[in-house]
């Protein structure tokens, strides 16, 4: 008996191209709280398919706020998940 492909928690098979870890959106994101896991859009903290990428929170998400993503401007600070 067959099975399905296998699958991430983002719905994307294994293996292609956007099941791939990308940073999320969120990192450059002018919303973003000083801890990564807050934001305007979701103060009592980002969930988890935003985080990882399985949803594109430039379109609007169930419990935003009506806040998406918007970019940091040029040159201003960015989160560096590798900062010491």
């Amino acid at each position: 008996m067959g099975r399905g492909k296998r699958q991430r928690g983002n719905g994307q098979p294994l293996g292609s191209a956007a099941a791939i870890s990308a940073p999320p959106l969120c990192l450059s994101c002018v919303h973003r709280h000083e801890d990564a896991r807050y934001c305007d859009a979701f103060p009592e903290g980002i969930p988890q398919v935003i985080i990882r990428n399985g949803h594109d929170h430039r379109e609007p998400y169930p419990g935003d706020r009506g806040i998406t993503y918007a970019p940091k401007a040029p040159g201003e600070p960015r989160f560096d998940p590798f900062a010491r």
